[in-house]
């Protein structure tokens, strides 16, 4: 658990006394934050720095903006019928002029359209939906994602301040393989998980990221057997495509880094029930049982594995962690083992469920806080209520 020094360490690293502002860790100075000619299909219009936090003036008032007429919602943000007083932004759905009177019990409300924020999933949804960047005993900052112009989440979002650590993500939020340190990740772009990501939906694939979600410079495509020498950060081709059978003579080959094969661990038993399954296929076998083989991005094994309808949470090597379990009779599209990975990587600190997830109601001594999927605080530290809340409570907090 974080003690009173680490506090301390923390506040001290982001704020600098007096008018100098601190640095703030997580960007979100889109382009289209500035005016370009009033172009009101832009997120933002104006980007000015009050209290040394960046915001973008009148962003918030969209979510009350009409759009009965013709006019169109910013992107992120889809057209609904709402009503409510307007200190609720208009949070109640409604289908008609009495509904919406029953429900706000009051003889004029009047259920009309409004663009209203497309959910969680809405990288944008995140800023209207909480207060401004927070200064708190748990987090440098308040998490609130970085934004593409269209609505989705950038690739690399950074928790935690100077001291957290930045991840990839997928353009709908959903985590991908990548994470370092912030003060290591200026070079971070997981350009490798978000292609690697929209190929494997596809078809198998062999690209390797590193670590931090970027390419490795050797890559290979197993399927059509070639291999070429990437850029770490784009993917850029950076040398001539030769046979697999040539690899040696890539600049970027070296055994000492990449061994005498290019496949890993995991994904070589992978690769090769994927080439068993392509040639049952031409021989007519339409139903395949295979193992369950859950693989990083780089080629080691994933969060977890599976075995005898229970999944439990393993280190890079397939060994398992601890006792940390779950059962998939109701799936296991809930279990991501963050915690439990996190436990060998950085030790014990905050609490994890029996599956090895972040528990999201986080206790110290008589306080509580809530924390996201990866460990990192989501509300203000609050004293015990009346009621001992459950994780359930923190379903409130984005």
């Amino acid at each position: 658990m974080f003690s009173f020094q680490f506090f301390l360490f923390i506040f001290g690293a982001i704020w600098v006394s007096g008018n100098e502002c601190p640095l703030l860790v997580s960007d979100i100075s889109q382009e289209s934050c500035i005016n370009k000619g009033g172009n009101t299909e832009s997120f933002y219009y104006d980007l000015k720095k009050g209290s040394c936090l960046p915001k973008c003036k009148n962003y918030a008032n969209e979510r009350l903006k009409n759009c009965a007429s013709e006019q169109k919602c910013m992107p992120g943000y889809v057209c609904e019928h709402r009503c409510g007083p307007d200190d609720d932004f208009k949070q109640i759905s409604c289908k008609s002029d009495d509904e919406c009177r029953t429900a706000t019990q009051h003889e004029t409300a009047k259920c009309s359209q409004y663009c209203m924020a497309e959910g969680k999933e809405c990288c944008m949804a995140y800023h209207i939906n909480m207060d401004d960047y927070k200064e708190t005993y748990w987090s440098a900052l308040r998490f609130k994602p970085t934004c593409n112009n269209d609505g989705t989440w950038s690739a690399k979002q950074c928790k935690g301040g100077l001291n957290g650590r930045c991840f990839c993500f997928d353009p709908s939020g959903n985590r991908l393989f990548g994470e370092a340190l912030f003060s290591v990740a200026e070079k971070m772009t997981c350009a490798c998980s978000r292609r690697k990501a929209e190929l494997d939906s596809v078809r198998i694939t062999t690209l390797h990221c590193d670590s931090m979600g970027n390419y490795e410079s050797l890559q290979c495509d197993k399927v059509s057997k070639q291999c070429w020498c990437a850029d770490p950060q784009t993917g850029e081709l950076k040398s001539m495509v030769v046979p697999e059978k040539a690899v040696k003579v890539l600049p970027c080959f070296l055994v000492i880094t990449y061994g005498s094969q290019y496949l890993r661990q995991c994904e070589s038993k992978k690769f090769a029930q994927y080439m068993i399954k392509q040639k049952l296929a031409r021989h007519g076998v339409t139903h395949i049982i295979e193992d369950f083989l859950l693989c990083d991005n780089d080629g080691s094994y994933g969060a977890f594995t599976i075995n005898m309808n229970n999944a439990y949470c393993t280190w890079r090597n397939n060994l398992k962690i601890e006792s940390w379990q779950d059962s998939i009779q109701s799936g296991y599209e809930h279990i991501n083992c963050n915690c439990a990975r996190d436990y060998v990587k950085y030790g014990p600190s905050q609490t994890c469920l029996p599956n090895g997830n972040y528990k999201p109601l986080q206790q110290s001594l008589l306080k509580y806080y809530c924390v996201d999927g990866d460990g990192f605080a989501k509300s203000d530290v609050f004293a015990k209520l009346s009621v001992t809340p459950d994780d359930s409570y923190c379903d409130q907090f984005f």
